[in-house]
């Protein structure tokens, strides 16, 4: 009897026993813990010294380590690794076995993209406007004031957005974001006109930002990004294209002329390309002489495709062409855009009636075979009256810049099929034809003064 009175104290006190154990376990680690660390290898403390070398280890039988857990779960997860224990003499407990934390991640190393040899030589380049404009690009469009590059990318913009076909190019319908920094109000009159002429609504599938979107600034960037792939997620649409009007609106406080600032610009907007899959279009100015891109060179070669375009010798007309592909031609291509005003349907204030302009007709020309001639553009007009004004006394004395200015607007105004521009367009439109005669070898310029080599054909 004396005999099993003794059992069942033993039972009873094993039983305690292993209530304060669990107690303590419990304590020191919650369930998601004692299941994490359950799951956890045993390395004995006499395993091969290269199998641990890659498994840090930490013990977590003290506050302290407990401590740890907690913050490491506070932090997300962070790295706590190479903590020391407190007491190194834990180690050697728990039958001289050790636990082996759990390695906390760390952010992957970067993805190195590598492909040997010719491999993918035969991968077939995607279009948003074929030949033109790229998928999933980065490009800009600059062209001067008055050669309707707003017109012709609200165009392209309106038939992306309405799956408009065009009769010669292909295109890629789908969402379409345009950045209006420069304010909404005439864009949304120009959209309104292109849809009267077209006979079709853009809806949502076109959406127009009204105020400047900076690509290096992170959050901004994100929120659009972010807008860009809800707004095409609802509409059931891919995004296809996001065009930012003005490159210099949307790099406010940025140097344009420092390489480095726009190279971060630009890398903002390959950013947004990459993470939407969506071209992105930069709306550019010209320079002073409006001949070439504002700002610095490196624009043109941090981007992979840019556009020009010039008003050809017919009214409200002008020409689209490349100045640069990176994965495609770009020599003897062009579109050619008419524009027609279009009544909107209401009066201002005055009683004025409200119009717009929007492109009516697209035609592309190749010049590749030599079977298409190339049309005149107002380039060529301008030169044409230089080469009329100029007689043989002016070969022989040249004229100067003001002399010239002077001829070309009274020979321009006789002359010209288009309205004579006033002011810095029409100094613009010398400038540029005197560029190219110069470049040319037609003229040259010596002492302020400019002469032909030889007489000009009348």
């Amino acid at each position: 009897m004396k005999l099993l009175l003794n059992f069942i104290n033993f039972a009873q006190l094993k039983v305690k026993a292993n209530s304060i154990v669990n107690f303590v376990r419990i304590k020191l680690f919650s369930f998601g813990d004692t299941k994490k660390f359950s799951e956890l290898r045993n390395v004995s403390s006499n395993a091969n010294v290269d199998e641990l070398k890659d498994a840090p280890t930490a013990a977590y039988f003290t506050d302290y380590d407990r401590l740890l857990v907690k913050q490491e779960k506070s932090k997300n997860k962070k790295a706590l690794t190479n903590t020391p224990a407190p007491n190194s003499s834990t180690y050697d407990n728990a039958n001289n076995q050790t636990w082996v934390k759990e390695a906390a991640k760390q952010p992957k190393d970067p993805i190195i993209a590598v492909s040997y040899g010719s491999a993918g030589y035969d991968k077939k380049v995607s279009w948003i406007l074929q030949k033109f404009i790229p998928a999933a690009a980065n490009g800009v469009y600059f062209a001067p004031s008055g050669t309707f590059k707003t017109f012709v990318t609200l165009d392209l913009c309106c038939s992306i957005a309405a799956s408009e076909e065009w009769q010669d190019l292909k295109l890629s319908h789908g969402q379409v974001f345009y950045i209006a920094a420069e304010g909404d109000l005439t864009i949304a009159r120009r959209i309104k006109a292109w849809e009267l002429i077209n006979g079709k609504e853009v809806g949502n599938r076109l959406a127009v930002v009204s105020h400047a979107i900076s690509p290096v600034d992170i959050s901004m960037k994100d929120q659009l990004i972010n807008e860009i792939k809800s707004t095409s997620k609802r509409n059931g649409l891919n995004p296809k294209l996001v065009v930012m009007d003005t490159l210099s609106q949307c790099s406010a406080g940025l140097e344009e002329n420092n390489s480095s600032e726009m190279g971060r610009y630009l890398a903002g907007c390959n950013d947004i390309s990459r993470r939407t899959g969506a071209t992105v279009l930069n709306i550019h100015h010209t320079g002073k002489r409006g001949s070439d891109f504002r700002g610095s060179s490196s624009i043109k070669g941090n981007v992979d495709f840019m556009l020009t375009s010039e008003t050809s010798s017919n009214k409200n007309s002008t020409r689209l062409s490349i100045v640069k592909q990176k994965d495609g031609e770009q020599e003897g291509l062009y579109l050619d855009f008419n524009l027609e005003k279009v009544s909107l349907g209401f009066e201002d204030q005055f009683g004025e009636e409200v119009t717009s302009l929007s492109v009516v007709d697209r035609t592309f020309i190749s010049n590749e075979d030599g079977s298409t001639s190339r049309k005149a553009t107002i380039r060529d007009e301008s030169c044409l009256i230089i080469r009329k004004f100029f007689t043989q006394e002016s070969v022989d004395k040249g004229l100067n810049k003001k002399q010239l200015s002077k001829l070309f607007r009274l020979h321009t105004k006789e002359n010209s099929q288009n309205e004579c521009p006033n002011g810095s367009a029409l100094t613009n439109r010398l400038n540029k034809a005197l560029d190219y005669m110069i470049n040319t070898g037609e003229v040259f310029e010596e002492e302020g003064l400019y002469f032909f080599t030889s007489l000009p054909a009348t």
